[in-house]
């Protein structure tokens, strides 16, 4: 049985309700609202699972009087023209990663997470405790957009692949298929990236047409069957620690919204957010338990510390291009940088030493 609205606003996931000093009270006379959300991602992906959870949310905390239809990708806009629909007014809102609008200002990627960047924990910190919505949010209302984090996949693997990687002369020539950043930043190591539709790349794999894959968590990835047609898993992920789901919502629609919508709204983004981190994780787990478990011809193995070291430093150039060419990103990146450098200090005595003991213990 799902929480009711009177014990979730009272909860701690309704501080951003009680910051405002508006309790919602839903009049049955007032007018109801209806939108649609087209998604970047096709059904049954924990990817699309976030945008579901906030819909749902949404109706239960306004007693079904702000309903939101969950489009998924393709059925009213391509999947990476959502944010361009949002911002147009073509739709009042839509989710997607803010990881595809790097063409669009390199500021906004940061929305999303970067390579070698936080973990999912970490960036939500910095998103509603260290500035970063504020930071960020002054860049989207350029673009007639305000955008909300509703949930997060969390940490994936390095990809799949069908080509031994014992060191970097082995990425040459590789064909793969990686999004976004990431895949630019392969592209120096002399891999061939291919962007094959997600939904094509079962396909490209088993025919041969791409050596690799890279993306989505890897409970996405055994549901499209990668391990099925690759021998090795590769990991860390460090394209992506953790990424953030963004839900946009056109400026103009959200300024028409009454307070105690928009209160709602906002209470069921941090709901969905908390929900979704814990969801994928355990769906991951299992998910990785099961092909460790099961009959498969894949091995789990680390990239080569000189291909990480490599990596590393074409990302370093990367940021320092940004911080030259954007001034959006060269005022907010410095603070991203400060916040990750300090949450990183904390964590590595905290946490990351009981990791390091658990893993030398076996």
């Amino acid at each position: 049985m799902g929480i009711s609205r009177r014990k979730f606003m009272g909860s701690a996931a309704a501080g951003l309700v009680a910051a405002s000093g508006v309790a919602p009270a839903f009049s049955q006379s007032r007018a109801r609202v209806r939108w649609n959300m087209p998604t970047s991602w096709p059904p049954r992906l924990l990817l699309q699972d976030s945008a579901t959870m906030f819909a749902e949310k949404l109706a239960e905390l306004t007693d079904g009087e702000f309903q939101i239809r969950v489009r998924p990708a393709g059925e009213l806009v391509p999947p990476l023209e959502v944010f361009n629909a949002v911002q147009s007014g073509t739709v009042e809102c839509g989710h997607s990663w803010s990881g595809y609008l790097l063409g669009t200002n390199s500021a906004l990627i940061l929305d999303g997470g970067i390579p070698f960047g936080m973990t999912a924990e970490q960036h939500a910190s910095w998103i509603r405790d260290g500035g970063g919505a504020e930071m960020l949010d002054e860049v989207f209302a350029e673009f007639n957009v305000k955008s909300f984090l509703v949930g997060d996949i969390g940490g994936q693997l390095a990809g799949w692949f069908n080509q031994e990687i014992n060191g970097i002369d082995d990425l040459r020539g590789l064909r793969a298929r990686i999004a976004g950043l990431s895949g630019q930043m392969y592209e120096p190591l002399g891999v061939s990236v291919q962007m094959v539709p997600y939904g094509e790349t079962y396909t490209a794999l088993e025919r041969g047409v791409i050596d690799a894959v890279s993306g989505g968590t890897p409970t996405d990835n055994v549901r499209v069957g990668f391990h099925e047609v690759t021998r090795y898993a590769y990991y860390p992920g460090w394209a992506a620690p953790h990424s953030a789901m963004s839900l946009y919502v056109n400026r103009g629609e959200w300024d028409s919204l009454p307070d105690d919508f928009k209160a709602a709204f906002e209470s069921a983004a941090v709901a969905t957010h908390g929900a979704h981190v814990t969801h994928c994780q355990n769906a991951d787990r299992e998910s990785i338990e099961d092909i460790k478990n099961g009959d498969y011809d894949v091995e789990f193995r680390p990239l080569p510390e000189e291909v990480m070291t490599e990596l590393a430093g074409i990302q370093e150039d990367f940021m320092e291009r940004f911080v030259d060419e954007d001034p959006d990103f060269a005022r907010i990146y410095p603070e991203w940088r400060r916040f990750a450098d300090g949450i990183r200090d904390l964590q590595d005595m905290t946490v990351y030493p009981i990791n390091r003991h658990r893993n030398e213990r076996g």
